[in-house]
């Protein structure tokens, strides 16, 4: 019996690029889909899922407070959340608040098909991984906008190697500029609040 999955995406070309590509893996079977929280809470009324897949940045209501709600009305559904943010804190968040796994947007297909099959199965996926701890440590400078050579001297290290982190950074999370990777760390650090 194939997994059944509703995918709640707000931006259309999105949602109907996921619907298309997932729903033609034999594996899963795209039961329901929605633009937004209310949408979503509609549809699990209405249709038996097994998996929410879970844009966390909705127009009605932030995903992250959705997710108690969603486990609340369908608690035998696993949900994964899909989002731009790969920081273990902001993974920890969205566990704690009923999520089953998070997956960063920048995944490819084969890994989000791999991530729904495992929360379907049981697993929690965190992203604790993805950046190490002194990343993790580089990233906060970052956020507080000062320069490699500040952050060198601040962490005990050489700029060339902060330069070396921070390319890194922008690597794993599929930053292109240094002006994105701040804006990033600062949105990262606001989840950690």
């Amino acid at each position: 019996m194939p997994i059944r999955l509703l995918v709640v995406e707000d931006h259309r070309l999105v949602r109907e690029g996921l619907i298309r590509l997932l729903g033609e893996h034999p594996a899963i079977e795209v039961s329901a889909a929605a633009a937004n929280g209310a949408e979503a809470l509609a549809c699990l009324e209405s249709s038996c899922v097994d998996v929410v897949l879970l844009d966390i940045g909705l127009p009605d209501i932030d995903g992250m407070r959705l997710l108690p709600e969603i486990r609340e009305r369908c608690p035998e559904a696993k949900t994964l959340v899909l989002t731009m943010h790969a920081a273990a804190e902001y993974s920890n968040a969205a566990i704690e608040r009923g999520a089953s796994g998070v997956l960063v947007k920048s995944a490819p297909l084969e890994r989000v098909i791999d991530a729904i099959r495992k929360v379907h199965h049981g697993e929690v996926l965190r992203r604790g991984s993805v950046l190490s701890d002194r990343e993790q440590e580089v990233l906060g400078h970052v956020a507080e906008g000062i320069s490699n050579q500040e952050i060198a001297l601040a962490m005990g290290l050489q700029a060339k190697t902060v330069e070396g982190y921070c390319q890194r950074l922008m690597d794993k999370l599929a930053i292109h500029t240094r002006a994105g990777l701040m804006a990033y760390a600062r949105r990262a650090r606001s989840v950690r609040r």
